[in-house]
């Protein structure tokens, strides 16, 4: 239930969405996700510069910068900094 309401019902943008999982796949290591999820990233407007962009955690997108720092303060330190 909660993966579908992700995908048709949630106010976060597909591409927010994606941005997301696709950092938080990489730093867990799952390479079949990240498989799984580089084609819907494609759909959901990113290109794959883009998509390596999130792997390597060096985005130019202001908006998707802050959601891989978001990602990356969470698998750190399970919190989001006040900064954040």
């Amino acid at each position: 239930e909660f993966n579908a309401h992700l995908l048709l019902h949630s106010s976060v943008s597909a591409r927010v969405r994606e941005v997301a999982l696709l950092r938080a796949v990489h730093l867990r290591g799952s390479e079949y996700l990240w498989d799984h999820h580089v084609p819907i990233a494609h759909r959901a407007g990113l290109t794959l510069d883009e998509i390596e962009a999130v792997r390597g955690g060096d985005v130019a997108d202001p908006v998707d910068a802050l959601v891989v720092r978001v990602v990356d303060e969470v698998e750190k330190c399970s919190t989001l900094t006040d900064e954040t």
